[in-house]
């Protein structure tokens, strides 16, 4: 097989298994699009999403073409940032913060399409969808309208887990695309958000659960919770592989821990997250560390 030729194979399959990924589960369809993004460079890589996203409009597939080409911005917004010298951190927040308002921007002018009706259309969409989900019918008994409420959140959600896949993925990506790997992650070990976020997160936790007549200030209030709950959690997690190292744990039983605290201990490990802004975890056992190897 000639080199154009397996280019071009290999760039389909790409293509392809981030369509079943982001068809699957969204957030595992931005690794192939990465890669997908660094074997055929910027220009092929616009040109096959914008129109492999347009090809699923004229199928019917909105919604599936909507979240593929938000995904394919996120990537290529990442992988533009990357090639100019941001940090991974930077990249990836200021993208996720450009696909963000071209979600918005995209929600507004579906808006503007449908005119008045856009709600009902909207909870049509939604029953449609959902209708026959244990989200709506089972023990939960969650509403279309709370789905509604927090769909906002719950895209933010969904494209910052894709980022964070990214960036942990980031060397083995590179490597899988023919490129020499990029740095370390221990920029990722050393995550930490700014302090603010600590007083966003309690504002919003507040504005939450207190009843007020502002129904805006409990929907705006519970959109920012579920994003810096998230948020957290990658900092608890951080903290924690930061634990790991410390005590040399296997590679074993630290996956085992990791997929236990992804699957049931979310929560606690956000709880950790936040707590480390006043412990600092990472500053006291470093200090430990230094303070062992004193002694020695």
């Amino acid at each position: 097989m000639s080199l154009s030729k397996r280019v071009v194979f290999r760039s389909s399959f790409l293509a392809l298994w981030a369509l079943v990924m982001t068809t699957i589960t969204v957030v595992l369809g931005a690794p192939p699009l990465r890669i997908l993004r660094l074997v055929m460079g910027r220009a092929l890589y616009w040109v096959s999403v914008v129109g492999l996203g347009l090809l699923l409009f004229g199928f019917g597939w909105k919604a599936l073409a909507l979240l593929f080409v938000l995904l394919a911005m996120l990537v290529g917004f990442y992988s533009e940032l990357l090639e100019n010298k941001w940090s991974p951190l930077s990249s990836g927040a200021v993208s996720l913060s450009l696909t963000t308002m071209m979600g918005g921007v995209g929600f507004g002018l579906w808006m503007v399409r449908q005119g008045q009706g856009w709600h009902g259309h909207l909870v049509e969409s939604i029953q449609k969808s959902f209708g026959q989900s244990p989200l709506l019918n089972g023990g939960l008994k969650v509403s279309v309208e709370d789905l509604l409420l927090q769909a906002p959140s719950g895209f933010v959600v969904l494209m910052t887990v894709a980022l964070a896949l990214l960036l942990i993925m980031e060397p083995r990506l590179k490597e899988w695309a023919g490129l020499e790997k990029g740095a370390s992650l221990q920029y990722l070990k050393d995550f930490r958000l700014p302090d603010v976020f600590v007083w966003i997160t309690i504002a919003s936790l507040l504005g939450s659960f207190v009843q007020t007549d502002l129904k805006w200030v409990q929907v705006l209030s519970m959109n920012l919770l579920n994003i810096c709950v998230l948020l957290y959690f990658f900092q608890g997690l951080a903290v924690v592989v930061y634990i790991f190292d410390w005590m040399k744990m296997s590679p074993f039983w630290r996956t085992l821990w990791l997929v236990l605290m992804v699957i049931q201990l979310f929560l606690m490990v956000s709880v950790i997250g936040v707590i480390d802004y006043w412990m600092d975890f990472r500053c006291r056992l470093k200090k430990k560390m230094t303070q062992i190897k004193k002694t020695l």
